[in-house]
């Protein structure tokens, strides 16, 4: 497959307020000790370095964060509930011990937006811009996001296939990729013995939908047992429906009733692309969270002799020499990185001036670089590889040229984002009162107290939507 660069942008508020220390000796180095080292343990990395590791390489992966306690053996039950409930989510965003606080810059409208903080405005930042949290943490940000699993279309893949000219990135193609990491664990979804022989039977193939059943992300959906033990949720879920068969009745859609109860990353049911009622699934495991940490930490668990996880291990600098053959620039041959704690300035705990112990670690084939949308490109041009504008601005900052430098205009450029919009939903009964939901009320989320309709009849729930 060729290899296809993730455009992205970096404001230049990072270089103006996310400072890094300037290289220094180091103090350690470590060569030939990995055949892979790999920046970040998030969505992109956590997954890469796993799979080499099951494959016998000896990988090396560097998180800039810690690790989150299993729930079982924290000693503090209601902070490790911020990653492991759920219901959480939200609360894991502006988590203390895991946050990075980034500040965005979209258009002059920003300060219309209630995440909108301008500088000087007394926050303990101090910056401005839309606050974009990221997680510093095994695991990256699938520590703090959603658990919202959903496919991409069809057309996103293939649109890669043509642009990038290689038939690998097709739709039909990276399905196999899907299957390997998703292991759906729902009540009807297919992957029983009992499944497999009803869709012979009934459709000529043990997996129509191509799901994956057997990979290492379970992927469940809210049981519908919920409405037999909450008449009052029945109800609503009823009136939802009716009213969205309406809607699409009114929008002269195709007649089918708005309750599928599809898997909706189901390959027939993409296709189809139907509109109504559908349960969302999300990445949880025994109703926890469950993402890269897990991933990873259950690989490390098997090959505890192959897959090396450094915390605390902040990557500051791609180490490069210039390229030997015909149209290379340069060879990337290690990474050098700080080893400390809160050493990035948008950690809730940077200390201005602290420095950490300088290593270098050299592997024996590939530096695999993940450190997410922002910091990626970040490294890239604190490394010498980017735009020339923003290379020769870092080095009238650092006092020196790099050597070698790498222009590529699109590092740092082109971020594709999708917007958020936050519903808040107030639930009261017909009286105005708050609505006792039955079904929440031995719902603690980790905090150590029952939910309270009285005092809690509202829940904000985050939307995310194509842009």
């Amino acid at each position: 497959m060729k290899n296809l660069s993730c455009l992205t942008l970096v404001l230049s508020a990072f270089f103006e307020g996310l400072t890094l220390p300037l290289p220094a000796a180091a103090d350690t180095t470590s060569e030939n000790q990995y055949d892979y080292v790999v920046i970040g343990s998030g969505a992109g990395g956590g997954p890469v370095a796993a799979r080499l590791a099951e494959n016998g390489f000896r990988v090396l992966v560097l998180e800039a964060g810690g690790k989150v306690d299993d729930y079982a053996e924290a000693k503090d039950k209601r902070e490790a509930a911020i990653y492991h409930a759920p219901l959480n989510h939200g609360l894991s965003t502006e988590w203390r011990e895991t946050r990075w606080r980034y500040f965005v810059r979209h258009n002059h409208l920003d300060h219309l937006d209630t995440k909108y903080e301008p500088r000087n405005s007394g926050a303990a930042d101090a910056e401005r811009g839309l606050l974009y949290p990221r997680a510093s943490t095994l695991g990256g940000c699938t520590a703090h996001h959603a658990m919202i699993t959903i496919s991409a279309h069809d057309s996103d893949w293939d649109g890669i296939a043509k642009f990038t000219g290689d038939d690998s990135w097709s739709a039909g193609n990276m399905r196999a990729f899907q299957q390997k990491v998703e292991k759906l664990s729902f009540f009807g979804s297919g992957g029983s013995v009992i499944g497999k022989t009803w869709n012979r039977l009934t459709t000529g193939s043990t997996n129509p939908g191509r799901n994956g059943y057997e990979g290492w992300l379970p992927v469940t959906r809210a049981p519908l047992l919920l409405l037999t033990k909450d008449l009052r949720l029945t109800k609503s879920v009823l009136e939802t429906i009716k009213l969205t068969d309406d809607a699409e009745k009114e929008r002269k859609l195709p007649d089918k009733f708005a309750w599928h109860d599809w898997h909706p990353n189901d390959w027939r049911t993409m296709h189809e692309s139907p509109t109504g009622f559908i349960r969302t699934p999300y990445s949880a495991n025994n109703g926890m969270r469950t993402g890269t940490r897990e991933r990873l930490l259950d690989v490390q668990a098997r090959h505890p002799d192959r897959l090396c996880i450094a915390y605390h291990s902040f990557a500051t600098r791609l180490l490069m020499k210039p390229g030997r053959s015909a149209g290379i620039d340069a060879e990337v041959t290690g990474v050098e990185y700080e080893e400390g704690q809160a050493l990035y300035a948008a950690s809730a705990d940077y200390q201005k001036g602290r420095r950490g112990i300088t290593r270098q670690v050299f592997p024996k084939k590939e530096v695999i670089v993940s450190c997410g949308a922002f910091n990626t490109p970040q490294l890239l041009m604190l490394s010498g590889i980017g735009p020339r504008k923003e290379l020769e601005r870092v080095e009238s900052v650092r006092g020196r040229a790099f050597s070698p430098r790498v222009i590529r205009e699109g590092v740092g450029r082109n971020l594709q984002d999708r917007y958020e919009v936050v519903l808040t939903v107030g639930m009261i009964d017909k009286q105005g009162g708050p609505k006792n939901w039955s079904s929440l009320k031995k719902v603690t989320a980790g905090q150590g107290r029952a939910w309270s309709p009285e005092k809690e009849h509202t829940v904000t729930v985050p939307h995310r939507y194509a842009g």
